[in-house]
């Protein structure tokens, strides 16, 4: 079955998950999307829009509802740094050239940037890294690894890589030439290696001995790499609103809570929906 994409029907949700969260909050400032696709709405002061113009919404006043269509950010691919995958998904996606933004943090790009990792370290020569060098027909497919299975990668780890304090196991684990030892390794740490382990042969469709402790720490840390690159631009993406709104004044080290004059001295509502 093609996939489909319509940021219309994305604009129209951001606004939906503004005025339901309003609902239920009683106020929302900011509607959001992070699932297949992603996108936001905020409520903006007119006096702010010069687009309007002479447009008789200008002289009313008060606040409107904006649609930034955020998932086509960089679209020039002049700001974020990318890498060859993220190219790859671009290229071979149903809209190459647009949407630069959403391709970095949505459901539907991210198990493709991480399956195409995954081969990379396959086909790695002069020795392969990963899985002994050998593919399956789901990691070979188009879109065969589902953004589902990052999901449960995270959830098997979730206190990050490092296992109890005191332990060795991270410093182990980061080192993908050193030969891992199961019984060096902290009880909770190989429970995990082999929840993943089980998740690797349950989605990618490799028999249980083809995934070695190893393999599972690899797949681990490809994954990290993916997620949390998108949940820090999903959050820049937020940040940067609550900027244009003075609810913050710069971002990054340098934010501050603006003063309580100018965000109405109490806290704000955002709305967020994904699936």
């Amino acid at each position: 079955m093609a996939l489909r994409y319509s940021p219309f029907k994305f604009g129209i949700q951001t606004v939906g998950a503004a005025l339901s969260r309003a609902y239920t909050a009683g106020g929302c400032v900011l509607g959001s999307i992070f699932g297949t696709g992603t996108n936001g709405a905020y409520l903006e002061q007119v006096r702010n829009i010069t687009k309007l113009g002479n447009n008789p919404a200008a002289a009313t006043g008060g606040v409107m509802m904006i649609n930034t269509e955020w998932g086509a950010f960089d679209n020039a691919r002049e700001v974020l740094p990318r890498t060859p995958f993220d190219n790859k998904v671009d290229r071979e996606s149903i809209n190459p050239g647009f949407q630069a933004y959403e391709k970095f943090i949505s459901g539907m790009y991210l198990g493709e940037i991480t399956r195409n990792i995954l081969l990379a370290l396959v086909d790695a020569a002069p020795k392969p890294i990963l899985f002994g060098g050998k593919a399956t027909e789901r990691l070979n497919k188009h879109y065969g690894l589902d953004t589902e299975m990052l999901s449960l990668v995270e959830s098997a780890w979730p206190h990050g890589l490092a296992a109890p304090a005191g332990n060795s196991d991270e410093a182990t684990l980061r080192d993908f030439s050193a030969q891992i030892v199961e019984e060096q390794l902290a009880p909770v740490t190989l429970q995990r290696l082999n929840k993943i382990r089980a998740i690797i042969h349950e989605h990618l469709g490799y028999a249980p001995e083809d995934v070695s402790l190893r393999d599972a720490v690899i797949v681990r840390w490809a994954a990290a790499l993916v997620v949390h690159r998108a949940a820090r631009l999903s959050g820049c993406a937020v940040a940067t609103v609550a900027v244009q709104m003075g609810y913050v004044s710069c971002i990054g080290k340098d934010a501050r809570v603006a003063p309580l004059s100018d965000a109405g001295g109490r806290p704000y509502s955002i709305g967020v929906d994904g699936r």
